[in-house]
């Protein structure tokens, strides 16, 4: 296999990593900001979980505590 192909392979699994941590990130944006946490925290999470912006969300998420009371992470580890 040349490195072209190799390039191309590892592009798109990258864009489907970026694109499905995205997704998964505007859909418990949506529940934090249904659910719990302040409203201007909820905001700022909101508009991190953009598709563009969806990886780095999931940072957010984990060093924000006050930003979402809903952490099953958080529960496993006590």
């Amino acid at each position: 296999m040349n490195t072209e192909l190799y390039i191309k392979y590892i592009a798109m699994i990258f864009a489907f990593v970026w694109i499905t941590s995205g997704i998964l990130s505007f859909i418990m944006s949506l529940l934090c900001f249904l659910f719990s946490g302040k409203k201007i925290n909820n905001i700022i999470g909101l508009l991190i979980a953009s598709v563009f912006f969806g990886p780095f969300y999931w940072f957010y998420y984990i060093y924000i505590d006050n930003y979402c009371d809903i952490k099953p992470i958080y529960k496993f580890l006590k």
